[in-house]
């Protein structure tokens, strides 16, 4: 068994019993309930993440790939939805503000899922790199508007002035963290994915 599996056996085992515990110590918060699904598809998503990058898996590696963009549509929301909320136990955003997020999401995850985003793969020396197709440039549009929604959602209330100081450290924790993953996102995937390897 490899360091790297190892390592995703054990990060994957860590999110699920973060939410687990989470969503236990409060389950009828909806914030409580979005963090943790945050964590249930991040498990999600490095597990696909790890079989996309599989060589054993050459065959199957654009399955994986298109499944992995595809979770990576959810988990955009979640941390929207979730830096409009906490620590609120309900929505603080109106029902047609989430059916409309709900929707843009919808059709992130069904051009994810269609040859659209990732026509093909490019298999050299035994590895396999995506190629771009016209719907990555409407992926990207959709997944960055939500990232950067969510960055100002946290700022936003991070700087609020009806918040303690121990929240507002805990909302600059996950400010840092969210911008962290999605930096790494964006800039690993999407980026060298539609500036290098496309139609």
């Amino acid at each position: 068994m490899d360091f790297a599996l190892i390592l995703l056996l054990f990060t994957v085992v860590a999110n699920l019993l973060l939410a687990v515990f989470v969503y236990k110590n409060n389950p009828n918060s909806v914030t409580n309930r979005i963090f943790g699904s945050i964590a249930v598809i991040a498990a999600a998503w490095l597990s696909v993440m790890y079989l996309a990058q599989s060589r054993e898996l050459l065959l199957l590696n654009l399955f994986f790939i298109r499944l992995t963009t595809f979770l990576a549509a959810p988990m955009a929301l979640s941390f929207y939805l979730f830096a409009y909320t906490v620590p609120s136990k309900i929505f603080t955003l109106s029902k047609k503000s989430l059916l409309w997020l709900f929707l843009v999401t919808f059709i992130a995850m069904v051009l994810a899922a269609s040859p659209f985003v990732f026509t093909d793969i490019k298999i050299q020396d035994g590895f396999s790199s995506p190629v771009a197709g016209w719907g990555l440039a409407i992926y990207g549009i959709i997944a960055v508007w939500l990232s950067l929604g969510s960055i100002y959602g946290f700022i936003k209330r991070a700087t609020a002035t009806d918040i303690s100081i121990v929240e507002r450290q805990q909302l600059t924790f996950v400010l840092i963290g969210g911008l962290l993953m999605w930096g790494f996102i964006i800039g690993t995937i999407f980026l060298p994915v539609l500036l290098f390897n496309n139609d």
